[in-house]
This record gives structure tokens, sequence and C-alpha cells, in this order.
């Protein structure tokens, strides 16, 4: 249970990451 939701934290913070590149490329 606690490795999932790891995880699980970690896909969302890698997707975070990925909107954050993403939005700062559209900036510049």
């Amino acid at each position: 249970m606690e490795h999932k939701k790891r995880s699980i934290d970690f896909k969302s913070l890698t997707l975070s990451m990925l909107l954050a590149s993403s939005n700062s490329r559209k900036i510049n």
C-alpha cells in the first residue's frame, strides 16, 4: 500500500514537471 502510494506521487510529480517544462517553453 505504501509503495503504491509512493509510485503514484512519483508519477504525478513527473507529470507536473513535464507540464511545467512545456509551459515554460510556451512562454519562451
